[in-house]
């Protein structure tokens, strides 16, 4: 029986060669088939290629697009990191600015006027009398700032012994006149009309 298959190719070589070729129906429809039995092996061995090629192309794409998936989920959640650290480091600062102005009046002497302006959780926490009463024990004997210098300023929704709610706390390094290393630690408080006031004040 005379063999059809291209010159240099074996009859199951040039099954292999169609059944791998994108091109493998031109082939098909230009070759002169032997018999019914090997033209429908040929159907068979192309209908499977078929099929593979049709599965990888499937698992291919399942790939690709779990690997989007991911992707965009990775790029969702550092835009929602970067957008929770501006707004930290917003509220930080605002928090600063707060505590700066608030510890202006304590080294003033004006321990009253500090307690005007501290937060609604400080006062309902200690009178006015009370805090200039404590604030001066503490405060006069040290003397005179003489630098103070901001160290640590940490935005956090929880402290001990308070309510939950929005601080930053906020650590100078303090020389005064009669103690050469202080640590100032200044909590202000976002109170309920959006302002950041004071709520707690600490030296050691």
């Amino acid at each position: 029986m005379q063999n059809f298959a291209p010159s240099g190719f074996s009859a199951e070589q040039f099954r292999q060669r169609i059944a791998d070729s994108s091109a493998n129906q031109l082939y098909v429809r230009s070759c002169i088939m032997r018999s019914p039995l090997e033209a429908n092996d040929f159907a068979k061995t192309i209908v499977m290629a078929q099929g593979k090629t049709a599965r990888e192309r499937t698992t291919r794409w399942g790939v690709v697009l779990g690997t989007l998936s991911v992707a965009l989920l990775v790029v969702l959640f550092q835009i929602g990191a970067i957008a929770a650290g501006e707004s930290n480091a917003a509220a930080e600062a605002q928090a600063t600015q707060a505590a700066q102005k608030w510890l202006k009046l304590v080294d003033g002497g004006e321990y009253k006027q500090s307690w005007e302006s501290a937060s609604s959780f400080f006062k309902v926490a200690i009178t006015d009398d009370q805090w200039a009463q404590r604030v001066a024990a503490v405060r006069e004997p040290l003397g005179q700032v003489v630098t103070r210098k901001l160290t640590a300023a940490r935005y956090t929704m929880t402290l001990p012994g308070a309510p939950d709610g929005k601080y930053v706390v906020i650590r100078y390094a303090t020389t005064f006149q009669n103690k050469q290393s202080a640590v100032e630690t200044v909590t202000p408080m976002l109170d309920a009309d959006g302002e950041w006031r004071v709520s707690g004040y600490y030296i050691r």
